[in-house]
């Protein structure tokens, strides 16, 4: 643990992180309107818990691939981390803290929750429905994964090039892949 490394306690460390993450949310410099408090979360937990770090990165992904909403992503993955480090710390201190965070993020995002209960949120892909010439797309098509069978023919490129033009919002990919978990250069 860093903090062990500094000689200061991880209940200190924590109590550091909690500050900071007050102060992105309520900077004395802006009006004490802020933002960045899932980014700010996810840094503190990284430096104190990196595989609960890892482990939010890898839930945000899954949840944000399946559902298409990054602030659904944020919102679940931080209820993640406050358990696991629910579970696995003995101090009382830290668990508040964490608590604390996760109930001003779900404050702060309110209007968030308020949109996906009301299927108004934008999913991702919306966002760069309008940003397109500012980025490139790429895409994998053949065998998905390892449960399917091997397969580009022509049907199953345009189906699934199709499908990722409709989830991106867009006319054209730039970069197609063509997948086989199955390869075997040996």
């Amino acid at each position: 643990k860093i903090s062990l490394m500094w000689g200061v306690g991880l209940e200190v460390a924590t109590l550091v992180g909690f500050s900071a993450f007050l102060g992105h949310l309520f900077p004395v410099f802006h009006d004490f309107k802020g933002g960045k408090g899932v980014a700010t979360f996810l840094g503190v937990t990284s430096a104190l818990y990196w595989q609960i770090g890892a482990g939010f990165i890898a839930s945000w992904v899954f949840v944000a691939l399946i559902f298409r909403y990054s602030s659904l992503s944020a919102l679940l993955s931080c209820l993640i981390a406050l358990a696991l480090v629910w579970k696995g710390s003995q101090s009382a201190i830290i668990v508040s803290c964490y608590l604390m965070m996760v109930v001003f993020i779900y404050i702060k995002h309110r209007e968030n929750i308020i949109n996906l209960i009301a299927g108004k949120e934008k999913k991702i892909g919306n966002y760069f429905h309008k940003k397109r010439d500012k980025v490139f797309f790429a895409t994998k098509v053949g065998c998905i994964s390892f449960k399917e069978k091997l397969n580009f023919s022509k049907k199953i490129i345009q189906s699934q090039i199709n499908n990722s033009l409709k989830n991106l919002k867009s006319e054209y990919i730039d970069i197609v892949q063509l997948y086989n978990p199955y390869f075997n250069d040996s």
